[in-house]
């Protein structure tokens, strides 16, 4: 059996928001504690929490996506050297 790599679980992934500027010019930049740095969206932008929002969403599912593609991998190599 090999050592696979332990994919980190989502929980361990904590989501921040840096906040930077004033006025119109305030950015919101959402950030995790796993390095992952999102995009800045200035206060004049309508959507600026809709789309921090939505960068969240996408980082954690891509978090989810990658780690259940690591225990599929990590089960198909089981198999196969059980064979």
């Amino acid at each position: 059996m090999t050592a696979a790599r332990d994919p980190a679980p989502i929980a361990s992934h904590k989501l921040r928001r840096e906040h930077s500027g004033s006025a119109e010019m305030a950015t919101i930049t959402p950030t995790c504690t796993c390095g992952w740095r999102g995009i800045g969206y200035a206060a004049y932008n309508d959507y600026q929490h809709t789309m921090v929002r939505e960068q969240e969403g996408e980082h954690l599912r891509g978090v989810a996506s990658e780690r259940d593609r690591v225990l599929q991998s990590t089960e198909e190599n089981e198999h196969d050297e059980s064979k």
